[in-house]
C-alpha cells in the first residue's frame, strides 16, 4: 500500500485513490478494514465518487479481481442513497454518463462476480432513471 488511510485525506478523488481505499478494505486487519469502510461511506458524497469506483472496476488487468469486484460491490450499494437527482447530490449529469457507458463496456468482463456485481449496479441505475 503506498499509504495509509490518515494520509489520504488530502488526495484527490479518482481512480487511483479509490483503488488505495479499497485495497485497506480488502486488508487482514480489522481494524483497517473498519476505517476504509468508513472513508467510503464518507466519499459517497463527494462529487467524483461514482466514476472512481467505475475507473478502479473496469481497470484492466493490473488490477486484481478481488479490488475490482469491490469497487462494483460498492458502487452497486451506494446508487439507491445517491443516484436520483436531488438537490444535495454531488453526483453531476456527466459523471452518470461516464458511469452507465462504463457498466455498459463491463457487460463481457470475464470475472463472474464482477461480472455478477456489475449488470446488478446497472440494474438499480436503470431502475433509478
Amino acid at each position: 500500500l503506498r499509504e495509509n488511510l490518515d494520509e489520504m485525506s488530502g488526495r484527490e478523488l479518482g481512480g487511483e485513490f479509490m483503488y488505495d481505499v479499497l485495497v485497506h478494505a480488502l486488508s487482514g486487519s480489522e481494524d483497517e478494514r473498519a476505517r476504509a469502510e468508513e472513508k467510503i461511506l464518507g466519499l459517497e458524497t463527494r462529487s467524483g465518487f461514482y466514476a472512481s469506483l467505475a475507473e478502479v472496476g473496469s481497470a484492466g488487468s493490473e488490477v486484481g479481481p478481488d479490488v475490482k469486484w469491490l469497487a462494483v460491490v460498492c458502487m452497486k450499494n451506494a446508487v439507491p442513497r445517491s443516484w436520483r437527482k436531488r438537490n444535495n447530490s454531488a453526483l453531476t449529469e456527466d459523471e452518470r454518463i461516464f458511469v452507465r457507458k462504463t457498466l455498459l463496456g463491463m457487460v463481457g468482463v470475464s470475472d463472474q462476480m464482477v461480472h455478477d456485481s456489475s449488470a446488478q449496479s446497472s440494474h438499480r441505475i436503470f431502475y433509478l432513471i
